[in-house]
């Protein structure tokens, strides 16, 4: 975590030295300085100045800088340039599609220092007047700020699970001689893959309540007779619901399901207000209804397969996986070994393809040379496998990075689109579907390119493409990235009826990214994503099997 920070930091640098006109040289320096770091594989704090130095894209002065923070916890350059920036000129660093040079631009020029007076801007049409800034740019900067706001104050589930469970374990011991409870309830407890409040659920009386509260480190914003209303860091809103012992169980039922699965519920069960329960098992038994975990509670319509869903048990293999071949952390042996001591059975290596050229993708020579490290590795590890794949660059015209040459020398192509996103639904639909039809494309990588609280991703027309993928036997990634979870889980439930076989991927550039894997089984699960319907739950003999099939639509 240390060495990522640094990176960070060093990032931000460069980035507020553009925007104050220093020296390119210098800032694009601590760039090159910031992306060797995160990628260094030795242990910073041990490290000495010349070791670090040595490190291509290091150099002297930002080994200097690296050891300082890493001894004293502080970055005195970095402050000096904080201190004369606005706010508002910093906060523009997190949107997308407005690099430091623009941002210059509109601080220097427009005298613009904070988003809401520059989306004024957008709206006024006043960034066309500046060199720079077209009507297509001020129009994807104005989408930008606006996806940015509307996603302020919204969490991902990935990045609550330690506050929740700290919560958690808090309030265990605050209870632990009382007969009071206390539950997760809501979005949270539903599993959901954005969380906008975390919700909860006690028997204890507000007076209480707000006693344990106030022991912790949030600001009570609302307290009424039934709840209270508190704010964490970053705006992180904390809702506990007071309610009666008696109507505990129905309390936590009722909020941790979607308005279209409680009305439908209510309605087909013939629901009765006042009922204690002791558990929400009982609940759906008096009502003769089966029964539904909260992260099925969704969508009342979709019902509950018979088959056993996805688990984190039933990964066998490691599909979508990147090596330091091109921009991954660890060596591929690395990774392989990994995989293997922690069971899985096989690993789909999926570097980038040679026009990712920002990624260090593989030229030709280079897929080549990696496959008879593969070959070398695979007598070493046996039987564990390591398949060769790549993940390939759909292109502008949605043909793939590579010709068919090339292509047929993988074990499986991921197709994913990486450059050119701003595109409309039909053009982003068609690049999808040329790619989807090429003979070589086995697995299509994360669908709209989106990432969640970040980037809305590019709009498709989402039941062509998944027609498509059935048509050309091609499987739909669900990328367990907790930013990317893509595709969404509610088109999951659509692409099992056509027939569609899905692989749960955490596109892992580092050993550490093998744990992703679970949120993209929580998605699965919400989806109803099935054990024989995911690539990635196949043994090492059905994966060789499903290769094989792969390689006969080719020919």
């Amino acid at each position: 975590m240390l060495q990522q920070e640094i990176a960070d930091q060093l990032n931000l640098l460069s980035k507020l030295m553009d925007i104050h006109g220093e020296n390119s040289f210098k800032s694009k320096a601590y760039s090159a300085a910031a992306f060797a770091l995160d990628k260094l594989t030795i242990d910073i704090e041990k490290a000495s100045i010349s070791d670090l130095a040595n490190v291509k894209g290091i150099g002297q002065s930002a080994a200097e800088k690296i050891k300082g923070i890493v001894q004293t916890g502080t970055f005195p350059l970095l402050l000096s340039y904080i201190e004369k920036t606005p706010p508002g000129i910093l906060e523009m660093l997190q949107i997308k599609g407005i690099g430091p040079k623009k941002i210059a631009t509109i601080w220097k020029e427009l005298e613009i220092e904070d988003i809401s007076s520059l989306l004024y801007a957008c709206y006024e049409n006043r960034l066309v007047l500046y060199k720079g800034f077209g009507e297509k740019t001020q129009n994807n900067i104005q989408a930008s700020i606006e996806f940015y706001l509307n996603s302020q104050g919204k969490f991902l589930y990935a990045d609550l699970e330690s506050t929740v469970e700290t919560l958690l374990d808090f309030f265990k011991k605050c209870l632990q001689d009382s007969n009071y409870k206390f539950s997760p309830a809501g979005s949270w407890y539903r599993q959901d893959s954005v969380i906008e409040e975390l919700y909860f659920i006690t028997d204890m009386p507000i007076a209480s309540l707000e006693k344990y509260l106030n022991q912790l480190s949030v600001e009570v914003k609302e307290r009424a007779n039934n709840y209270i209303l508190a704010i964490a860091g970053e705006g992180l809103k904390i809702r506990v619901e007071s309610v009666s012992a008696n109507q505990y169980i129905t309390s936590i039922f009722v909020s941790s399901c979607s308005q279209n699965f409680l009305q439908s519920f209510q309605s087909n069960y013939s629901w009765q207000d006042g009922l204690s329960f002791n558990s929400e098992q009982e609940l759906f038994e008096f009502y003769k209804a089966p029964y539904r975990p909260p992260f099925l509670r969704d969508f009342f319509e979709i019902q509950s397969k018979e088959e056993e869903l996805v688990s984190d048990a039933s990964i066998r293999g490691i599909i979508h996986s990147h090596s330091q071949w091109s921009d991954g952390t660890h060596s591929l042996e690395e990774m392989a070994i990994a995989a293997k001591e922690q069971g899985f059975e096989y690993l789909v290596i999926s570097d980038h393809s040679k026009s990712a050229f920002y990624a260090n993708g593989l030229q030709i020579e280079r897929v080549f040379a990696q496959h008879a490290q593969i070959d070398e590795l695979n007598e070493k590890l046996a039987p564990f496998r390591i398949f060769k794949s790549i993940e390939c660059d759909i292109l502008t015209d949605g043909n793939l990075d590579y010709d068919f040459n090339v292509l047929k020398s993988f074990d499986l192509v991921i197709a994913s689109i990486h450059s050119n996103l701003k595109m409309n639904e039909e053009k982003a639909t068609d690049r999808l579907l040329k790619a989807i039809e090429n003979p070589y494309t086995n697995i299509l990588g994360h669908l709209t390119g989106r990432l969640l609280l970040g980037r809305a991703g590019y709009p498709i027309q989402h039941e062509k493409i998944i027609d498509a993928c059935a048509t050309n036997q091609v499987v739909i990634e669900l990328n367990a990235h907790p930013r990317r979870l893509d595709i969404d889980w509610t088109w999951i439930p659509y692409a099992l009826d056509k027939g569609v076989v899905l692989s749960i991927n955490p596109d892992a550039h580092s050993i550490e990214g093998f744990k992703d894997i679970r949120y993209g089984v929580i998605a699965g699960r919400k989806g109803h994503l099935t054990i024989s319907k995911n690539l990635s739950s196949f043994s090492l003999q059905q994966i060789q099997q499903f290769i094989e099939h792969q390689h006969l639509k080719r020919s």
